[in-house]
């Protein structure tokens, strides 16, 4: 995967030109073929590797004049009434880039400078005559960044193999963070699975002086959103359109061809009404799945009667015996195993459009956002995450759940890996409590660690090729949202009330016919159009659609009976325990992770 690294040093730098290499070049699986760029300046270590899509982009913005180097990951914003103010102060070339913007506005605003910008980010700004350095996030922390303090160096990356390539950080397995993993899909702290080596939180920021971290704060907040004046529902439905509208506008605009993920589902559709309300052709539309899959069937129908663009990856068998194995094994790798294997096919097929598209635009995030009335445990809320949320995060309940489960006993828990778990839960209980709803504190959850800790290592596993980006949690769009009456942290958590899931689904089915009609007619995944769905007098045709007729579906993803074929990676000493490769057959995080660390041990397995 493509990212930045950097060092800190309190020290004279000593590092070699081989050891910068390495650590570099740990941020992709192909650096022939990407930009790689670093620098060294006093004490500071920074660098750049863009993903393959990132042809024309530069790896450190460098402004001589101001004295400012940045590296930027990601994409970021700034609003056109900023680069004005920038263009009357600044003698600015036309036609820049909005990150090409970043020292200018760095040189006006300084520590404010977060505040001006949006998007999905990391930011690293080396202010050289003042020898300071400054790190952040975007608000919302989408794209996760690794940090470690070792022996007077402060180490920054976007992979953690980056900063174990450096040599300063031992491998010390982090197994309260391993069960987060396994008990949530992913480690609700900022603990990661290495020891002394954290994430960063959203909207964060580090100052640096030429030796050592000097200040960090927050400069924005998920409450910001809440407490708002609210709009009725009419006036809700026009608010949500446009603001969406305008953050597709915005995130696609003048950034080349792209491509636009479509499922059988509402969020990519919503997207591609979008798009067609405003006559756009520029992209390619994708989707993935078994051969006669809902995922498959559905975006193929609508390209060809819209005459659309559209590539169809298919996972069928000749998929499975000839590709899988090596996606499965870059997943894992390049998620730092928070990504399960059976996820390969997100990698094999960002890597097949990187040679088309520039980014990629999802509907990520959308029904986790828009959809409050059903949270459904599965994937993104796990079943112990949606218990906690259901109990206010009581720690009673959630100390009998765990110690009936299978994993303390296999990670060999003892009194004090109990404390250090129940202790991290607390700290996100406390974080919760000055909140007096259950709604807001789902909200506060959600947009501050349950998106970022999910989706961002999505997006960090394979943006080697390209990055991807979704208006869904574009800071404008939620804004606005946050505004109407389908905000959710205004409602309890997960009410199931059957009035606010009929208005929650017209939204969706309003929003779209609106933007394009034509687009309400096709069949969904739940076997029949957006139109039926909402509409009373088709009721008896949509209940048999959906739960009669639906059964016979077949496995979108065709992963069922996988693990064979990368069970030959792990080590020997893994491979004989029957225990662990039992558990590892039953459980797809658990059997990425203990791949991640075979990987990383070279064939050492750790011992809890």
């Amino acid at each position: 995967m493509a990212g930045i690294f950097g060092i800190i040093s309190s020290n004279e730098i000593t590092f070699s030109k081989q050891q910068i290499n390495d650590a570099m070049q740990s941020l992709t699986l192909e650096p022939e073929k990407v930009q790689i760029e670093w620098n060294v300046y006093d004490n500071f270590i920074y660098g750049n590797c863009l993903p393959i899509s990132a042809k024309k982009s530069k790896p450190i913005i460098s402004n001589k004049k101001l004295g400012i180097d940045c590296i930027i990951e990601g994409n970021c914003f700034i609003e056109p009434k900023i680069r004005k103010l920038l263009e009357g102060k600044y003698p600015i070339e036309k036609d820049l880039k909005d990150e090409e913007y970043i020292p200018y506005l760095y040189a006006l605003k300084k520590e404010e400078i977060p505040k001006y910008i949006t998007g999905w980010y990391n930011i690293f700004i080396l202010d050289k005559k003042n020898t300071k350095g400054m790190l952040f996030n975007s608000r919302l922390g989408i794209l996760p960044l690794f940090f470690s303090h070792s022996n007077g160096h402060f180490i920054f990356a976007s992979k953690i193999e980056s900063i174990l390539n450096t040599g300063l950080q031992n491998i010390e397995f982090d197994k309260i963070t391993v069960a987060e993993y396994l008990l949530f899909h992913y480690p609700l702290s900022d603990n990661s699975f290495i020891k002394n080596i954290s994430t960063l939180e959203n909207s964060k920021i580090l100052q640096f002086n030429r030796q050592k971290l000097i200040k960090e704060k927050n400069y924005w907040s998920v409450e910001k959103l809440f407490g708002k004046n609210i709009a009725n529902q009419k006036e809700s439905v026009d608010i949500i359109t446009q603001a969406f509208n305008d953050s597709v506008e915005k995130i696609s605009m003048g950034r080349g061809y792209f491509a636009v993920s479509l499922t059988g589902g509402w969020d990519g559709r919503l997207v591609l009404s979008s798009l067609l309300n405003r006559g756009r052709r520029d992209y390619y539309l994708y989707s993935f799945g078994a051969r006669n899959s809902y995922d498959v069937k559905i975006p193929q129908k609508i390209a060809n009667e819209l005459n659309l663009n559209y590539i169809n990856f298919l996972l069928d068998k000749k998929y499975v015996d000839n590709e899988f194995t090596n996606a499965a094994l870059n997943t894992v790798r390049f998620s730092q195993g928070f990504r399960p294997y059976k996820r390969a096919h997100y990698l094999k097929t960002m890597h097949d459009l990187a040679g088309k598209v520039q980014f990629v635009m999802s509907g990520n995030c959308g029904s986790n956002i828009l959809k409050f009335a059903n949270v459904v445990p599965g994937t993104v809320i796990s079943k112990q995450l949606f218990t906690l949320l259901e109990n206010d995060f009581a720690l009673r309940k959630f100390k009998r759940n765990i110690q009936n489960q299978w994993i303390p006993e296999i990670l060999k828990f003892n009194n004090d890996d109990y404390n250090e778990l129940y202790s991290r839960i607390r700290e996100i209980k406390q974080s919760l409590d000055k909140f007096s709803t259950s709604g807001e504190k789902y909200y506060y959850l959600l947009l501050s660690r349950v998106e970022r800790k999910y989706f961002g290592h999505e997006i960090n596993s394979y943006n080697d090729y390209l990055y991807n980006f979704s208006p869904f949690i574009d800071l404008n769009f939620l804004q606005k949202l946050s505004r109407t009456s389908f905000w959710g942290a205004n409602y309890a958590f997960n009410s199931r009330n059957i009035l606010l899931r009929k208005n929650i689904s017209q939204l969706y089915a309003k929003m779209i016919k609106r933007n394009y009609k034509k687009l309400i007619y096709f069949d969904t995944d739940k076997g029949c159009s957006i139109k039926e769905l909402i509409s009373v007098l088709a009721l008896p045709k949509v209940i048999y659609k959906k739960f009669i007729k639906n059964k016979k579906q077949v496995d979108a993803y065709n992963t069922d009976n996988t693990f064979e074929l990368i069970s030959p990676y792990y080590n020997k000493n893994t491979i004989n325990d029957k225990e662990l490769m039992q558990k590892c057959k039953e459980n797809d995080y658990f059997a990425s992770f203990l791949l991640w660390q075979n990987m990383l041990q070279d064939n050492k397995v750790i011992k809890y």
